[in-house]
C-alpha cells in the first residue's frame, strides 16, 4: 500500500483544485525501487530476531553521506520493515562518505539490533569516539545514528 503516512512514499497536494497524492522527492524513483524489490527482503540469517526488535521501539536517524539521490529514503524503508522507527532523514553535513558509519547512542541492551545492522551493512557499529556533531544533532531518545556511505547503494 502506498500512502501519505509519515513514513509513506507519497504526500498530499492540491493540483487544479483536486486533491492528489504526489511522490516524495519529486519523482517516482523511490516507488520504482520499492516495486522492483517488493519480494526482496534483506537476507540476514534465518530465524532473525525480528520479533525481539519489534517488541521495543528502536529509534534511528539516517543521514545520506553521499550525493546518491534517495539513498536515505530507500534504506529507511528497509529498516522500517525490520522494526526500526526512523525518526529523521536528511543529508549529512559532508557528502563524501565511501563507507557507512553507524553509531549506537543508547545505553539500552540492543545486541540483536547491533548484530543485524552489522550484518546488513557489513561494518562494525561504533559505541565510542562518537563525533561531537552527531551527539549535538541527535534527539535524546535516539538509539542509532546512521550515516550512509556509497557502499550502502549496493546493499540488498
Amino acid at each position: 500500500t502506498l500512502d501519505d503516512s509519515p513514513g509513506g512514499l507519497l504526500y498530499p497536494d492540491i493540483v487544479n483544485k483536486a486533491y492528489v497524492l504526489q511522490p516524495r522527492g519529486g519523482d517516482f524513483s523511490q516507488i520504482q525501487y520499492l516495486i522492483k524489490n517488493i519480494f526482496n527482503n534483506p537476507q540476514i540469517d534465518t530465524e532473525e530476531k525480528t520479533e525481539d526488535i519489534k517488541t521495543i521501539s528502536i529509534n534511528a536517524e539516517i543521514r545520506n553521506g553521499t550525493t546518491i539521490t534517495g539513498l536515505a529514503s530507500r534504506n529507511s524503508q528497509e529498516l522500517e520493515l525490520l522494526g526500526f522507527r526512523i525518526m529523521k532523514l536528511g543529508n549529512s553535513p559532508e557528502q563524501n562518505y565511501n563507507q557507512t558509519e553507524i553509531y549506537k547512542l543508547s545505553d539500552k541492551n540492543l545486541n540483536n539490533e547491533v548484530d543485524l545492522l552489522e550484518k546488513k551493512y557489513n561494518i562494525q557499529v561504533l559505541e565510542k569516539n562518537i563525533p561531537d556533531w552527531v551527539v549535538e544533532m541527535s534527539a535524546p531518545d535516539l538509539d542509532f545514528f546512521i550515516i550512509l556511505g556509497a557502499d550502502a547503494d549496493y546493499i540488498k
